[in-house]
């Protein structure tokens, strides 16, 4: 990834890019709008369409490393990480449930 210009990545056709990397004296990429995989599209509720917040964050983290993967880059390598998500809250009954 040798480029002086700014990259973006990601549909043409999004508001969002799915990551940018930056010049190589800056040595950066940024990654927005990842969202969970859809995992039943027929699920009634959030929950079962993207699953619970700790499979919605590990398919977050599976896309995320599959996207590194594409550019020669990985996970396992030494970086700055930084990982702030949103993801849909579990209801507290269900959280109450897992705890117990």
């Amino acid at each position: 990834m040798n480029s002086d210009k700014v990259t973006f990545f990601g549909s043409p056709t999004s508001a969002i890019s799915s990551s940018v990397a930056v010049p190589q004296n800056y040595n950066r990429l940024l990654f927005s709008g990842t969202v969970p995989p859809l995992l039943n599209k027929d699920g009634k509720t959030t929950y079962e369409r993207y699953g619970n917040t700790e499979r919605q964050a590990i398919g977050i983290l599976e896309t995320l490393k599959a996207d590194l993967k594409t550019k020669g880059l990985s996970l396992a390598m030494k970086m700055n990480q930084i990982i702030k998500v949103g993801l849909t809250p579990m209801p507290s009954s269900l959280i109450q449930r897992k705890i117990q």
